[in-house]
């Protein structure tokens, strides 16, 4: 199967419930065979608007 990337930019508004998601969507991740390979709460942002978004990067084995 060819790879395939999910990227995501989100804005967490809820830190406790956020750490709650990653618990719980790891192994519905794993479970379907990808994997996370960023999680990143506070990214850097060099250009744009997106202030205040995290980012994340999920791959499939």
């Amino acid at each position: 199967m060819p790879k395939a990337y999910l990227v995501a930019h989100i804005r967490v508004h809820d830190p406790e419930k956020f750490e709650e998601f990653k618990a719980m969507s790891s192994p519905a991740i794993q479970q379907y065979g990808g994997r996370v390979l960023i999680r990143n709460p506070t990214a850097e942002h060099r250009e744009g608007n997106l202030r205040g978004l995290g980012s994340g990067l999920i791959t499939n084995k």
